[in-house]
């Protein structure tokens, strides 16, 4: 039987709604497991070839009104920890409602397990219950922010688009810190690239690997 272990980091329950620095955003209610709870909710005898641990991952991209900090978008949490050579089943709820400029191919699915994304049309409540497209890309234009680590021994690059819930997975890599980065062009300045692009904690993080 395989190990579970979920790790519930950052959620909100209720967040206010204003104006956004990439957009506006959708009104927020969202039901979460309590922050920083980690539960383990089945165990087995020791086997002789175990498998993998898996750890679910909740994060949010708040918008700069939401946060009460205008022009800065915000992914909640933006630094975390997860077990080396975990599968992480990640659910991002993007609550911003406006596309910005990115990279070509960043609007591309890579690193996820099967090469793919689950998209849902739903920030609140059980998104879980709603229809769900699986996707490999989305088109340019429609790419609000992403999830991308680009460094020396692990690259990820997933694409959210506007106020919509992505899920996917990822084998974590080995132990160590890994930097990501949004790659949409969603912060301040006249290139979008100031502020909370550049600033740890907003746009970009660090994911620790323990061993």
């Amino acid at each position: 039987m395989r190990t579970h272990r979920f790790l519930a980091i950052g959620l909100l329950a209720a967040v206010t709604v204003a104006a956004a620095a990439c957009g506006s955003a959708a009104s927020v209610s969202q039901a979460a497991p309590a922050p920083g709870a980690a539960q383990t909710v089945a165990s087995a005898a020791p086997a002789a070839t175990a498998a993998p641990v898996e750890v679910h991952l909740y994060m949010s991209i708040l918008t700069g009104g939401q946060n009460g900090k205008k022009g800065w978008p915000e992914y909640i949490p933006a630094n975390f920890t997860v077990p080396a050579n975990a599968i992480v089943d990640v659910q991002i709820r993007d609550f911003d409602d406006g596309p910005a400029t990115v990279s070509t191919g960043m609007n591309q699915v890579k690193g996820t397990v099967g090469g793919t994304m689950q998209v849902i049309d739903a920030v609140n409540g059980p998104v879980e219950q709603q229809p769900a497209k699986t996707l490999t890309e989305i088109p340019a234009n429609d790419v609000a922010h992403t999830l991308t680590f680009s460094g020396k021994g692990f690259s990820l690059n997933v694409p959210i688009p506007p106020t919509s819930t992505v899920e996917f997975s990822f084998k974590a890599p080995a132990a160590g810190t890994y930097l990501w980065q949004c790659e949409s062009a969603c912060g301040t300045g006249t290139d979008g690239w100031g502020g909370p692009m550049a600033t740890n904690g907003w746009m970009q993080g660090i994911m620790t690997v323990t061993q």
